[in-house]
C-alpha cells in the first residue's frame, strides 16, 4: 500500500469516527475542511488510480509486445535452427549419396577388373590349347610320316631283299648246276680213264 493510500484511508476511518453532535463551530469547520481534503484526495486517488490502471495497461501492453517479439524471437531462432537442420541433413544425405556412388564406381571398378583379368586367364588358356593341339597335330602329322617313311624303308628294303634272295638262289642254282655239270665230266673222264 503506497503513502498516498494510507493517507486516504486514515481520512475515511476519522470521516467514519466523526463524534457527531458536537456543538464547536470551529470542530464543524474543520471537519468541512477534512470532508473537501478528503473528496479532493478521493478525486486525485481516482486520477492516480486511472493513471496506474493506464500504465498498468501499457506494461501490460508492453509485456505483451515484449512477448510477442519473444516468441516472433524464438520462432526465429526454430526456423533458422530448423533450416540449418535440414541443410545439414541435405548435406549429410547428399555425402552419403555420393560415398554410396563412389563404393558403387569402385565396386564396379573392381568388377570389370576381375572381368578383364578373368578374360585375359580364359584367352590365354585358349591360346595355350591352340598351340598344344597345333604342337599335337604337328607331332601327329611328323609321326605319321615317319611312319610312312619306315613303311616305304621296310618295302623299299623287303622288296630289296627278294630280289637280293633271288638273285642268291638263281646264283645257288647255277652253282649247283655246274658243280652237278663238272661232276659229270669228271665221271666221265674218270669212265674213259679206265
Amino acid at each position: 500500500m503506497s503513502q498516498q493510500e494510507g493517507d486516504l484511508e486514515e481520512r475515511r476511518m476519522k470521516r467514519k469516527n466523526r463524534r457527531r453532535g458536537r456543538k464547536n463551530k470551529y470542530y464543524a469547520q474543520i471537519d468541512h475542511e477534512d470532508d473537501q481534503e478528503a473528496n479532493m484526495a478521493e478525486a486525485s486517488d481516482a486520477e492516480e488510480h486511472l493513471q496506474v490502471i493506464k500504465e498498468q495497461e501499457e506494461e501490460e501492453e508492453n509485456l505483451r509486445k515484449a512477448v510477442a517479439a519473444e516468441a516472433a524471437k524464438q520462432q526465429e531462432i526454430a526456423a533458422n535452427r530448423k533450416k540449418i537442420a535440414e541443410e545439414a541433413l541435405a548435406q549429410k544425405q547428399a555425402q552419403e549419396m555420393a560415398e554410396a556412388d563412389l563404393r558403387k564406381k569402385k565396386a564396379y571398378d573392381i568388377e570389370q577388373q576381375a572381368l578383364a583379368e578373368q578374360k585375359d586367364h580364359v584367352e590365354k588358356q585358349l591360346a595355350q590349347a591352340k598351340l598344344s593341339k597345333q604342337l599335337q597335330e604337328e607331332h601327329l602329322r611328323e609321326r605319321q610320316s615317319a611312319e610312312a617313311a619306315a613303311k616305304l624303308k621296310a618295302e623299299q628294303l623287303a622288296k630289296a631283299s627278294a630280289e637280293e634272295r633271288a638273285k642268291y638262289d638263281k646264283a645257288e642254282e647255277e652253282r649247283k648246276a655246274k658243280l652237278s655239270k663238272d661232276q659229270a665230266a669228271q665221271a666221265k673222264l674218270d669212265a674213259e680213264a679206265q
